[in-house]
């Protein structure tokens, strides 16, 4: 009919020809890795951290301060002893050197600190009858994997830190590093306080490896 349009012809049935499919690979097996370039970093979803939600309002110590004189265990344990003591009000600001009643690495021998006979001592504690607590953090890598040297070297500092009437407490980190809000560090705490306090896993033999919680992201570990 005229002013129509002429419709374009179907397509036929006939199969497609066989040059114009895909054909797959033959079955065998898969080609070896370049084993000859460098191994990337891991970007698995573990290390990526992906689908693990993120810790937030837990009042946890966080990364420590660049200016702060100390590891990330002393970091979360010195936030608990403020919190535990309410003293300073504000663990953050400088100068980091404890309470009225607890104080940050005192040296025992100031003339010759870190050093066997004038070692520093992590945490002091005042006590009511006059003694302190010494409160020792061990953390895994720089102390139970350093072979026996530094063992021997740790009891040295133990059995000459102090004086008679104080009292030393072993903690390692693995203990309480795994709570990003701090709340463990907190009850371990106090329970070394309250002459409470387990034995250390360090002394005990019963260290497992670490599990570190990531303080900057706020992830338990």
């Amino acid at each position: 009919m005229a002013g129509l349009k002429k419709i374009a012809p179907l397509g036929s049935n006939k199969p497609r020809s066989p040059g114009s499919t895909v054909q797959p690979p033959p079955p065998g097996p898969r080609p070896l890795p370049d084993l000859g370039r460098p191994t990337q970093a891991p970007q698995g979803p573990m290390h990526l951290r992906l689908g693990q939600k993120r810790v937030t309002g837990t009042g946890g110590p966080g990364q420590h301060p660049a200016d702060f004189d100390g590891s990330q265990p002393e970091w979360a344990w010195y936030v608990a002893s403020a919190k535990y003591h309410k003293d300073p009000r504000d663990p953050r600001q400088p100068p980091y050197l404890g309470g009225a009643l607890w104080q940050f690495q005192v040296a025992e021998n100031p003339a010759a600190p870190r050093l066997p006979g004038g070692s520093v001592s992590d945490f002091v504690y005042l006590t009511p009858g006059g003694g302190a607590i010494i409160v020792r953090i061990e953390g895994t890598y720089f102390h139970l994997e350093q072979g026996g040297g530094q063992a021997a070297r740790d009891l040295y500092l133990i059995a000459h830190a102090g004086t008679a009437i104080d009292r030393v407490v072993r903690i390692n980190d693995t203990q309480f590093m795994a709570d990003v809000s701090g709340a463990t560090a907190i009850r371990l705490l106090a329970d070394v306080l309250a002459n409470r306090a387990p034995v250390g896993q360090a002394a005990g033999g019963t260290v497992l490896p670490p599990r570190y919680a990531d303080f900057e992201m706020g992830l338990n570990a």
